[in-house]
């Protein structure tokens, strides 16, 4: 025999403690600590519900606790700048990397790591992706990619 979800309701602790049925858990229970820290932050700053379609959720984590917002002590990478440079012709991502690094040690700063630096630029690659694709007939067109090393003809 399968349990039904007034089951788990009548296990939970809190409804075991106050001696509730699983109908009235819903509405005796007392709410948590951090339920009531946001409900009350919510009522200070005015929110009100429903919230604006232009309001996400890392927004409304920083109107409510602005005191959680996290800063890195590590220098965060200029990803445009690494876009412009990896258009040249034999940069790499790891060229630019050892560069940043270079740059940050000179700063006095705590350069990322090369993964790190990489999902940033990745991020921000996929956010700024300008690419189409062509529909053509196989063999038709001949296109060449002149970018990167030119390659030695021997005769």
């Amino acid at each position: 025999m399968g349990r039904t979800q007034n089951d788990k309701v009548s296990r939970h602790p809190k409804a075991k403690k106050h001696g509730l049925k699983p109908e009235e858990h819903r509405i005796k229970l007392p709410v948590l600590p951090p339920v009531a820290d946001v409900l009350s932050r919510a009522e200070h700053k005015g929110l009100a519900w429903p919230l604006p379609d232009d309001v996400g959720d890392p927004d409304l984590q920083l109107m409510l606790f602005p005191e959680r917002l996290q800063t890195s002590p590590r220098r965060i990478p200029d990803c445009e700048h690494i876009h412009r440079e990896l258009a040249k012709s034999g940069v790499t991502l790891s060229l630019l990397w050892s560069e940043y690094c270079e740059v940050c040690r000179l700063s006095n700063e705590i350069p990322l790591k090369y993964t790190q630096y990489c999902n940033y630029y990745r991020k921000f690659a996929a956010t700024t992706k300008a690419t189409m694709h062509i529909n053509r007939k196989s063999g038709e067109q001949l296109e060449v990619d002149w970018a990167g090393q030119t390659a030695a003809i021997v005769d």
